[in-house]
């Protein structure tokens, strides 16, 4: 035998199927059909009528990307086993559950008990939008779920957040025009913040001298170093970069105009950051 031959009796290794776990649920057709249009839409052909009094007719739906405990409490509340379904969920449950309800389309059938958590949540202040991708995850669940000014909230929040690198996550299913409508609207902020700020710079670079040339210069060095990353930071970044940055009348004087036009620009600049929000109505479920 060659080095290179295997023997005759030599097993090749045997391939292994590896199963996806699967979750099974056992529920009542007329529950599902009168509370999701999904439902509505597809489990009504298939059920078939021919059963015995014994075994009543059954059919079998494969859902694909479900989280099974989101399922589970929307399947309570659909079929309102209201000692099964949780009086809190985090945002990160809720995330998953506003997932099924916008896959089952069963809104309408869940609005009650989804209203309560939120309001817990923002009594609770769990609601926040520190980073861009929360403000993404509640524009998606307040999308889902129908709720308008935590929409407006949210997406007007992400318009602050983003910035040039910011990507929008693959396994979060926002609708495309909301996700080019928040991309419109950071441009949007972008510009007008950048015009707020031209307009003060260019003041200070002028040949008048409106306090004092030390005075002067000094205002105009702090308000570039503080906005210098505008083109590559959020908008919210570089307008709490200036709201930090304090200065002094090199002059002396108590009633000094460049102090003065800093804080206005701050005021200025703090709403110029701020996106304007998107509006619910103009978003449906079927985008």
């Amino acid at each position: 035998m060659n080095a290179g031959e295997k023997p005759a009796n030599s097993k090749e290794p045997a391939s292994v199927a590896v199963e996806t776990p699967q979750t099974r649920f056992k529920v009542s057709s007329k529950h599902l059909t009168l509370a999701s249009n999904y439902f509505k839409d597809h489990l009504k052909k298939r059920i078939s009528p021919t059963s015995t009094s014994d075994e009543p007719g059954y059919d079998e739906v494969h859902m694909i990307d479900c989280d099974p405990g989101a399922f589970l409490i929307v399947m309570n509340i659909i079929h309102g086993q209201g000692q099964r379904i949780p009086k809190e969920v985090d945002a990160a449950m809720l995330l998953k559950v506003a997932a099924v309800v916008r896959y089952l389309d069963c809104r309408e059938a869940c609005t009650f008990v989804v209203e309560l958590w939120i309001k817990r949540l923002l009594e609770e202040k769990k609601v926040v939008y520190d980073t861009w991708d929360n403000c993404l995850k509640w524009a998606y669940i307040s999308w889902a779920l129908g709720f308008h000014s935590l929409f407006t909230s949210s997406t007007s929040a992400a318009m602050s957040r983003r910035c040039l690198s910011s990507t929008y996550p693959a396994d979060l299913n926002l609708p495309e025009r909301v996700k080019d409508d928040i991309t419109k609207g950071w441009r949007t902020a972008t510009d007008k913040a950048k015009s707020v700020l031209s307009a003060e710079t260019s003041r200070l670079k002028g040949e008048t001298v409106y306090c004092h040339f030390c005075c002067d210069s000094l205002h105009l060095g702090a308000i570039i170093k503080a906005t210098s990353h505008m083109d590559s930071a959020s908008l919210c970044s570089v307008h709490e970069s200036l709201q930090s940055k304090t200065t002094h009348c090199t002059a002396g004087k108590p009633r000094c105009v460049n102090a003065a036009s800093l804080l206005t620009l701050k005021s200025a600049l703090a709403k110029a950051c701020t996106g304007e929000g998107l509006g619910l109505q103009n978003y449906p479920l079927s985008d």
